[in-house]
């Protein structure tokens, strides 16, 4: 059972990197931008131009590839206590640097909340004993 949901949590986290994380208005148009279009955006060549620090954003890619390796490795407690810290730590910095310290909850997509709610769900059945089915059911004595 806890197999099956943490191949879930990390089948929704791969899916929320590609959902929009971010929703901002612009002039005559609304921008939704996800997890995959944040690292084109900050890794742009005028922005690496002009700031070289731009090349931290593809560690975001990280986010991905921790998620089909927790999928993988489903019966494996430390993988996906990985993908759940370093996302959860993504999210953290991500939502400490956006807007100034504006209300997340102003421009958070449902991209942002799914990423969000799957890092911690991984995180909280990492520490999840899995649990024998044979000590479960019930003994029959005839």
């Amino acid at each position: 059972m806890i197999k099956n949901v943490k191949m879930g949590l990390s089948a929704l986290l791969l899916l929320s990197f590609f959902l929009p994380w971010f929703s901002m208005d612009f002039l005559i148009t609304d921008a939704n931008i996800s997890g995959f279009k944040l690292v084109e955006v900050f890794t742009s060549e005028l922005v690496v131009m002009l700031d070289s620090f731009a090349n931290i954003f593809y560690v975001l890619y990280l986010i991905p590839v921790l998620a089909v390796i927790s999928l993988i490795t489903a019966k494996s407690r430390v993988w996906s206590m990985i993908a759940g810290i370093f996302t959860l730590l993504i999210c953290l910095v991500a939502v400490s640097m956006a807007r100034d310290g504006a209300p997340i909850f102003t421009f958070l997509a449902y991209g942002g909340y799914l990423t969000f709610l799957s890092a911690i769900g991984l995180l909280v059945t990492s520490f999840l004993k899995v649990e024998d089915v044979s000590s479960i059911s019930p003994s029959v004595e005839a």
